[in-house]
């Protein structure tokens, strides 16, 4: 997938050098925290709330259109202050991050410039207000919250951009690597017999087999590595295609959905009240004095801050507590914030105060409210789940490093016509039978990953296109135990599909081994019904009962082969195991 880059134009540093878990004051000195962006993000809102905190506004409801002008230059002054700050503070700075002192200094300054030309306009356009000194406090606090509430919206989506990108780029490289390397292979497998390509393919999986087994010990380092395992056990097994690299992804479809955002932070109580009810309380407050006396605000403020915070923290409590996909409950706290905000106002006395007047404040107050309720989720979801996918990205290129890293010291490529290069997987297995035997980590996961990636480019090389003869894998699994013990089989049915065969003659396979190695069986008696749309398997043996975890590697493994079915009983002497497909 070729690079697409989306990011604002702030190439003021080295943006390599920024850290993949900033802080928060690392996020507000970012590069994106003063951009056209983050600057067109609120300015519309605040705009055309602007109006509801003007007594002259209620006094006379023509001046509407001329307040929203009014406010429209300030929010203009707003913009420019912002970049001149920018051009003349950060532009040339060297460091991936400038001064979160400096930027939050540089917001302030700005604000405070906008609440100025609205308080300097007032007068030529016949208006009546606060003046423009009496508006520096609430524009000062309004640029803080600004800076500091865009900044970590800003940032933690181009931030994340950016080194997914540069993940994708390492990834890009070492795909191309790789597949240098499987193009070799792809040579040899033209000119090498089916049965040499299932006979190697048989031994990787009896060398992984015998690290699956030991993986079980908590001694042994295998048991460090035990999601690694399990992964390539199945994939040896099934051989199946592997899901797209994230590099192989759109960006926008690793992005995610606006709505499956909302609906994330909708059904996940996904909001940081402490801060939401922080700035609302200041906010409002500023505002109200504009029209009431300080005492009246502060009491109404806080009784406001109060009823609305227990709310919240209700609703927040009944969505972890009774998780579903429904949003019902996040819209019903919408819904009570704003019915409450509406009601609470017919405590204070008609006779001094309008109800209009102060139910549109609360109402706009509430508004905020939800606003930042929101962001503040998009902030929290966003931030998890783009790290998940970051983290995804790393972990995908180290894999793809740890294989490219065990073709070039463990295969023979100086003799492209020996008998060990027309088997790979000869290689691969004895690499793996050399790891048990040293008990070398690295090496044991390198051929893991070098055969994942294997398997997931030459599946129907390995396996063939042809149906799986099941009675066939029966045969040869007696003749791979027939020293330890005697299995009889019988088969129902018809042939089931292959993918489906393969899956039963791989839990066929760690089904016997158990009852050999744990149970000391000397006779396996294995029926497969092909009767029913989903075949069923029943293995019993004359073993000894043993104690089976129910995290062990082979039974997680069966898990997932039988689609949670699989399922150990201890009968008259007899262990039976049965398992259904699907």
């Amino acid at each position: 997938m070729p690079s697409v880059r989306l990011l604002p134009n702030v190439k003021r540093h080295d943006l390599s050098e920024l850290p993949y878990s900033p802080t928060i004051w690392q996020r507000i000195g970012g590069p994106w925290s003063i951009t056209l962006r983050a600057y067109l993000w609120t300015a519309p809102l605040a705009i055309f709330t602007q109006p509801v905190v003007e007594p002259s506004f209620w006094n006379d409801y023509s001046t509407v259109s001329i307040w929203l002008l009014i406010a429209t230059l300030g929010y203009l002054a707003f913009g420019a202050v912002l970049w001149l700050g920018w051009l003349a503070f950060i532009s040339r700075q060297s460091k991936p991050n400038a001064s979160a002192v400096l930027v939050i200094l540089i917001a302030v300054v700005a604000s405070m410039s906008r609440s100025a030309t609205i308080g300097l306009l007032v007068g030529p356009f016949g208006l009546t207000g606060v003046d423009w000194v009496g508006r520096l406090p609430f524009g000062a606090f309004l640029g803080f919250a600004w800076v500091f509430t865009s900044a970590l919206i800003m940032d933690s989506k181009y931030r994340y951009q950016l080194h997914l990108e540069t993940l994708i780029a390492d990834q890009q490289f070492l795909l191309k690597q790789n597949r240098e390397s499987l193009n070799q292979i792809r040579q040899i497998l033209k000119k090498t017999p089916q049965d040499w390509i299932i006979d190697s393919h048989r031994h990787l999986q009896q060398a992984m087999r015998e690290i699956a087994i030991l993986s079980n010990d908590s001694t042994k380092v295998w048991s460090k590595v035990t999601p690694d395992i399990k992964r390539t056990s199945i994939q040896l097994a099934l051989a199946t295609e592997k899901d797209p690299w994230i590099s192989e992804q759109s960006l926008s479809g690793l992005r995610g959905s606006r709505s499956k955002a909302f609906a994330a932070i909708t059904t996940t109580p996904l909001m940081n009240v402490p801060l939401v009810m922080t700035f609302t309380a200041i906010i409002t407050l500023f505002g109200s004095t504009r029209l009431y006396s300080i005492s009246f605000s502060l009491a109404a403020v806080a009784f406001g801050i109060v009823l609305h915070s227990s709310i919240i923290l209700f609703f927040k409590f009944l969505i972890s507590r009774y998780y579903n996909t429904s949003s019902f409950r996040y819209f019903l706290m919408i819904g009570v914030l704003l019915v409450t905000s509406l009601l609470s106002t017919a405590i204070a006395s008609p006779a001094d105060f309008d109800l209009l007047v102060l139910r549109t404040i609360a109402f706009t107050a509430t508004v905020f409210e939800i606003v930042w309720l929101i962001a503040t989720g998009f902030i929290q979801f966003g931030q998890i789940q783009r790290q998940e996918i970051v983290d995804d990205a790393k972990v995908e290129n180290e894999r793809l490093e740890s294989s490219l890293r065990f073709w070039q010291q463990n295969y023979i490529d100086k003799n492209l016509d020996s008998e060990m290069n027309n088997a790979p997987l000869l290689v691969v297995a004895m690499a793996m039978n050399r790891a048990v035997e040293t008990e070398d980590l690295k090496l044991g996961l390198g051929a893991m990953e070098f055969s994942n990636l294997y398997f997931s480019e030459f599946a129907v090389d390995i396996l063939g296109q042809d149906a799986i003869e099941i009675e066939s894998e029966l045969d040869r699994l007696s003749h791979i135990w027939e020293k330890q013990s005697e299995l009889i089989w019988s088969i129902t049915g018809d042939r089931a599909d292959p993918k489906i065969t393969r899956r039963i003659v791989a839990a066929l396979e760690i089904c016997v081994s158990k009852a050999i190695r744990h149970g000391n069986a000397t006779i396996i008696s294995i029926d497969v019904n092909y009767l029913a749309n989903s075949p069923a398997i029943k293995v019993t043996d004359n073993g000894n009962d043993y104690v089976e975890g129910s995290a062990s590697l082979g039974v997680e493994i069966l898990k997932e082969l039988s689609n949670g079915t699989w399922q150990r009983d201890r009968s008259g002497g007899l262990n039976i195991v049965t398992a259904q497909f699907s």
